[in-house]
């Protein structure tokens, strides 16, 4: 059923109105114009709004019911944009082609408001929205989201490395009851506090060392695992930067640490253990290259006092040291493994059943 309003005037042109469920139309032929509302009921209260406007410009309405639809619902703008999956509770946001058009990361906020998954993955394919998508979250947040992700997970993270969704900062403060975040990309961070951050993945192409640095001012009470893809072929990476941050970072129940793609694994090794550790790491893992096996040897001689309370310590063992340097190193740490057994956890499998 569809409702034909025509508005006419004594001095100026009738204008013609018809409302059918969620879409407006406006005028007629090559003058149409369509609108489509969230729901019928919106689209009731926009016409309502047009209708005293008019009137108050001497307009009189004819109103018409008619028995058939007279014009099909407007195709959903966000069709192939925003995918919804009622059963399992995630959507899927994708940005296809090569620019986001204007305007479209405040739609797809406030589509994810309406449907409110508890998980959310963004895809780049491969237009990436960049400082709007933040600002749109910032507008409209999205309290229903214990899961983000942002990570094109059919792309090499060499190809992801000039996606970029705006500060992680501000987006983090639009998900105030999110416990997991994966991100990759050009990462842009301000220095933030969450309150339920849980799980934290980093990944860039390197990771720039301003992002870095921010992450070492950031506050995390609730953070437990904590895993950062220093580069991938754009290196090197923010090695130095991201061993400070480690020491600075505000993250008293963080317990699992995993850094990959370390131009030296040796000297990042130095530079982290330094001081005694955090009380609550339990688990370090360091991906990367091992320069000279002795050096590694004699970091490990020298640090085996901070290292010892780790109930684990992955090092990239197998391709970089002799089977004697490895004995020798694990007669001083019970917890040495090498990092290639560990499980991945910068691949697109940590956040599947998110």
């Amino acid at each position: 059923m569809a409702t034909v309003y025509l508005l006419r005037h004594k001095s100026r042109e009738a204008v013609k109105l018809t409302l059918s469920g969620k879409l407006l139309v406006t005028g007629e032929g090559d003058r149409r114009v369509e609108q489509s509302f969230p729901s019928a009921a919106a689209a009731v209260e926009h016409l309502e709004r047009v209708l005293g406007l008019r009137r108050r410009e001497g307009y009189v309405a004819e109103t018409t019911e008619v028995a058939e639809e007279l014009v099909a619902e407007a195709p959903d703008p966000l069709d192939g944009v925003v995918k919804h999956d009622a059963a399992s509770g995630r959507a899927t946001v994708t940005f296809a082609g090569t620019k986001v058009p204007r305007g479209l990361c405040a739609s797809i906020a406030a589509r994810l408001a309406e449907v409110a998954p508890p998980c959310v993955q963004v895809i780049c394919d491969h237009a990436s929205p960049g400082k709007d998508f933040a600002a749109a979250l910032a507008r409209t947040p999205l309290p229903s989201i214990v899961g983000f992700v942002f990570d094109t997970h059919f792309q090499t993270l060499t190809r992801q490395r000039d996606n970029a969704l705006g500060d992680l900062g501000v987006v983090l403060g639009a998900l105030p009851a999110v416990e997991r975040v994966f991100v990759s990309g050009k990462l842009a961070l301000s220095a933030s506090t969450h309150a339920r951050l849980r799980e934290l993945y980093l990944l860039g192409d390197p990771l720039g060392r301003d992002a870095i640095e921010s992450l070492g001012r950031a506050s995390f009470p609730a953070l437990e695992t904590l895993a950062l893809a220093l580069c991938s072929d754009g290196g090197p990476g923010p090695d130095s930067a991201a061993a400070a941050a480690l020491r600075a970072l505000a993250a008293p129940r963080l317990a699992r640490v995993h850094v990959d793609a370390i131009d030296d694994v040796t000297a990042f090794l130095r530079a982290l253990a330094r001081e005694p550790l955090p009380p609550s790491w339990t688990s370090l893992s360091l991906g990367g290259t091992v320069r000279d096996e002795d050096d590694l040897l004699a970091a490990l001689k020298d640090l085996a006092g901070v290292l010892c309370p780790l109930a684990v310590l992955g090092l990239p063992l197998s391709d970089n040291v002799s089977a004697s340097a490895i004995a020798e190193a694990s007669a001083l740490l019970p917890g040495l493994v090498d990092e290639g057994e560990l499980p991945e956890v910068l691949l697109p499998s940590t956040y599947d059943e998110w």
